[in-house]
C-alpha cells in the first residue's frame, strides 16, 4: 500500500504524521467526551474513570501529539542532524496510534497496564532528544528534557490516586514548553511578518520569565505548604506580569494585519489570563464552575496554539506562502470564539452550563476540521519546492 511506503512523503520529517494523529485527537476525542459529559451518550471508559479518560486523551493524545510533532522538526533545525524519518518514524507514529487505540477500546481490566503503554511512546522521545542533545553539545535545550520527563510522571500519577497532581504536572510541564517554544518563534515569525523586532530587548526579564513558569512546572509538590503557597503566589504574579509583558512587546496590536500570526498572539494572551485566573481562583475571587484556571489553559491557550502553530509550520514546511486563506480564518473565529464560551459562558451564566459545553465542543471540532480538510492534503504530498523535506 502507497501509504506504508517509506518513500511517502508522510515519513519524511515528523511534523507530519504526529500533526495528523494531533488532528485527529481533536476530531475524535472531543465528541466523545462531550457527549458523554452532557448525557448524550453514554461511554464505558472502565477500568478508567471518565475524567482519567478524559485528561489523558486531551493531555497524552493531542497535546503531546502536537508536541512531539514540533519537537522532532525543530530540534532537526536546532542541531543540523536530520530528526527520525523512513521506518523509524512509521514505527513511532503506529506505536502512538496503537497507544491511543488502546485507550479508547480500554481491553485490560489492569489500570497498572494503560501507565505504562501510555508512557512509551514520550519516554522514547525524551531519550532520543536527550542524546541528540548531548550529541551535538546543543546544551540550551536540555531544559526541554525536564518537563518531557515530567509528562511521563504526569502519565503514571494520573493512572492512580493522584489524578489532581498527574494532571496539574503534565499540563504545567506543557505549559513551560508553550512559553520556551513561543518565545523563538513568536519574535521570530513577526519579524519575517511585518518587519518588525520586539519594541524593547532585555534578556533578563526573558530568562526570568522562563525560570518563573519553570519553577511553576513544580507547583502542586509545594502549594500546599504555608511557605509553598507564599512562594507560589510570588512566582504567579511574576508570571503575570512577565507573561504580559511580553505580548506586548512582541507586536500585539501589529499582528492583526497577519492572521497566521496574530491566531498565535490571541493563544498567548489566554497565558496572562490563566495566570490572572489562578490567583483569583487562590484568593476565592473566581467562580470555579467550569475550571475556569483550567481551561483558559488549556482550551484557550494550548489549543489556539497547536492550531495555528500546526497550521504555520505545515505551509512553511511543505514550500507553500504562509498565509490564511479565507477558509482557515473561519477556523481561527471558531476555535477563538469557542475558547471565550468555554471559559466565560460558566462564568456568566452557569445555569446554561451544559448549552456551553455543547457550543464551545462544536466550535472546537468545528475548527479542527476545517484545519484538517485545508491540510492533510499538504501533510501526505510532497513539497510544492521539490525539496526532500
Amino acid at each position: 500500500m502507497k501509504f506504508f511506503n517509506l518513500k511517502n512523503p508522510l515519513w519524511s520529517i515528523g511534523f507530519r504524521p504526529f500533526f495528523v494523529l494531533a488532528l485527529l485527537m481533536a476530531i475524535i476525542t472531543t465528541p466523545i467526551w462531550v457527549l458523554h459529559i452532557t448525557g448524550l451518550s453514554s461511554f464505558d471508559f472502565s477500568p478508567l474513570s471518565p475524567n482519567q479518560w478524559h485528561a489523558n486523551e486531551m493531555i497524552f493524545g493531542f497535546l503531546v501529539a502536537a508536541v512531539i510533532g514540533f519537537l522532532l522538526t525543530a530540534s532537526a533545525n536546532w542541531t543540523g542532524v536530520r530528526g527520525p524519518h523512513g521506518n523509524t518514524l512509521l514505527i513511532g507514529f503506529f506505536l502512538f496510534l496503537f497507544t491511543r487505540i488502546i485507550f479508547w477500546t480500554t481491553p485490560f481490566d489492569s489500570l497498572g497496564i494503560y501507565k505504562w503503554i501510555g508512557a512509551l511512546v514520550p519516554l522514547l522521545v525524551v531519550l532520543h532528544l536527550a542524546k541528540l542533545f548531548i550529541q551535538t553539545k546543543n546544551n540550551r535545550n536540555l531544559i526541554l528534557i525536564v518537563p518531557l520527563s515530567m509528562l511521563i510522571v504526569g502519565q503514571f500519577l494520573i493512572l492512580s490516586s493522584k489524578y489532581n497532581l498527574g494532571y496539574e504536572l503534565a499540563l504545567y510541564s506543557v505549559r513551560f514548553l508553550v512559553v520556551v517554544i513561543a518565545g523563538r518563534v513568536i519574535p521570530f515569525f513577526t519579524k519575517n511578518a511585518l518587519g518588525m523586532q520586539p519594541k524593547w530587548n532585555h534578556p533578563v526579564l526573558e530568562k526570568l520569565t522562563i525560570l518563573t513558569v519553570f519553577l511553576l512546572i513544580f507547583e502542586p509538590f509545594y502549594y500546599h505548604s504555608g511557605l509553598g503557597r507564599q512562594i507560589w503566589i510570588a512566582l504567579t504574579t511574576l508570571a503575570l506580569l512577565l507573561n504580559t509583558y511580553r505580548l506586548v512587546n512582541w507586536r500585539f496590536f501589529p499582528s492583526y494585519k497577519v492572521k497566521i500570526l496574530f491566531i498565535l498572539y490571541i493563544a498567548y494572551l489566554w497565558l496572562p489570563i490563566h495566570f490572572f485566573f489562578n490567583l483569583a481562583s487562590h484568593f476565592d475571587w473566581l467562580s470555579q464552575v467550569g475550571k475556569p484556571t483550567l481551561h483558559s489553559l488549556a482550551y484557550g491557550c494550548m489549543s489556539i496554539m497547536i492550531l495555528g502553530i500546526i497550521h504555520r509550520v505545515t505551509l512553511g514546511h511543505t514550500g507553500r506562502k504562509i498565509q490564511a486563506s479565507r477558509f482557515a480564518q473561519i477556523g481561527y473565529v471558531a476555535i477563538v470564539l469557542g475558547s471565550f464560551i468555554r471559559v466565560f459562558g460558566p462564568l456568566l451564566k452557569p445555569e446554561y452550563y451544559i448549552f456551553w459545553l455543547k457550543s464551545s465542543g462544536t466550535l472546537w471540532v468545528l475548527a479542527f476540521l476545517i484545519l484538517s480538510f485545508e491540510i492533510f492534503p499538504m501533510l501526505i504530498s510532497s513539497r510544492i519546492d521539490n525539496k526532500e523535506y
